[in-house]
């Protein structure tokens, strides 16, 4: 995991309506993998289709990447985290949890979250990472700056994202579940499940296999596309 991390190509524009977006409509003009970072996103999204706030000071960013393994999609939702978490530890001298399946938290609050798509054979990383905002998007969330007390220069953190993550893509998937997994702050915790149809599932987590199974005490186990989110009780 150690070593000097690869120079990523990124792009920085004003204001775009989505990164994820503008990645597609770039492409073919951009040797991959390649980056776009935007100060604001006007319809920013998460997963399952949700809003993404993204007003000036926090970090919105998309990179495309070569699709190479069915499973990269979810390696890249695991890893995505894992490469956040990570800069946010080098550059703030903070540790973050990651929550499942993909959203980084601090203390209880939600300072980043991963959206991944495949468009045609590509695979898109979304980041959303709360830097420098003085406010926090919602009640829930958090910001680099609201820790820490300090402003970070975004390029600089735009640039060491966009290589960790390039990092993360050039892992096998079992190195970086491994990673993920050993790095995930509810397992083997008595959490609730947020499901996709309104339900919740309370119970303890026991594991999580490479299939992205969640399983549960007493026998249930959960399939991972079913699950919003996972808090500890």
């Amino acid at each position: 995991m150690e070593g000097e991390l690869e120079k990523a190509t990124v792009i920085h524009l004003r204001e775009v309506s989505s990164t994820n977006d503008e990645v597609l409509r770039l492409r073919g003009s951009v040797p991959l993998p390649f980056f776009v970072r935007a100060d604001v996103q006007r319809a920013g999204r998460g997963r399952m289709g949700r809003e993404w706030i993204s007003d000036l000071g926090g970090l919105w960013m998309s990179g495309l990447l070569e699709r190479r393994h069915p499973r990269d999609n979810y390696k890249m939702m695991l890893g995505g985290a894992l490469a956040v978490a990570r800069v946010v530890e080098r550059e703030a001298s903070i540790r973050p949890e990651v929550h499942f399946p993909n959203d980084v938290m601090v203390g209880g609050k939600k300072l980043a979250g991963i959206l991944v798509e495949e468009r045609d054979g590509l695979l898109i990383v979304g980041v959303g990472l709360n830097v420098n905002q003085a406010e926090p998007p919602l009640p829930t969330a958090t910001t680099l700056r609201l820790i820490t007390g300090r402003t970070y220069a975004m390029d600089v953190m735009a640039d060491r994202l966009a290589a960790e993550i390039l990092r993360m893509h050039s892992l096998p998937f079992g190195e970086v579940f491994a990673l993920w997994k050993g790095n995930l702050a509810t397992l083997g915790r008595y959490v609730v499940l947020s499901m996709a149809n309104g339900r919740t599932l309370r119970g303890r987590l026991l594991d999580i296999t490479e299939d992205m199974l969640l399983l549960m005490e007493g026998g249930v186990s959960v399939p991972a596309e079913h699950v919003l989110n996972v808090r500890r009780l």
